[in-house]
């Protein structure tokens, strides 16, 4: 049984912290924000609601990366069409922290309090929801956190912070699933 919020979460709060501080510069925000609507991203769009709150734009930041992170892992256990108790576990140590940062959307609020039984749904509610931030394959936003990662790579390449942290996160986490 693996915990992959213990594997990950340390990653993922850094990178958070990265992307966040650099999308909080408006020049910077503006140069990743054409880069999105050139792959018809409607980042304008998707950002407007967040923008008023003061955590801005880590709220948006956090949403992104965690549907990256259920988005893998859901479709990885799902993909057979059998769940088995281990991948059951590692759907939960996984879906149970993300759960929280979804509960700010709030066709998700019931899975604030996500208990082990209720993750499968959590995950299938997921792949099946077509807006901002949900699973489904049409999804404007799918893989959002990793185009937002290689748009800060790609036009801040001075940013060596952001190269190295992209080096640290974990690839072998897919091992795990």
């Amino acid at each position: 049984m693996n915990d992959l919020w213990q594997l990950i979460g340390g990653d993922f709060t850094h990178l958070t912290r990265i992307l966040s501080r650099v999308l909080s510069n408006r020049d910077a925000e503006l140069q990743i924000r054409q880069a999105l609507d050139e792959a018809e991203i409607p980042w304008s769009e998707i950002t407007q609601v967040y923008r008023a709150e003061q955590s801005f734009p880590k709220n948006v930041v956090r949403l992104a990366l965690a549907s990256d992170c259920l988005r893998v892992m859901a479709l990885s256990i799902l993909a057979d069409g059998e769940v088995d108790d281990d991948e059951i576990h590692t759907a939960y140590s996984l879906s149970e922290p993300l759960s929280k940062i979804f509960a700010s959307l709030g066709r998700y609020s019931k899975y604030d309090n996500l208990s082990a039984e209720e993750s499968l749904n959590f995950l299938q509610a997921f792949i099946d929801d077509p807006n901002w931030f949900g699973g489904d394959d049409d999804c404007p936003t799918n893989f959002l956190g990793l185009r937002l990662s290689s748009y800060v790579r790609i036009i801040f390449g001075k940013c060596q912070n952001i190269f190295r942290v992209l080096a640290e996160i974990r690839p072998s986490v897919y091992l795990y699933i």
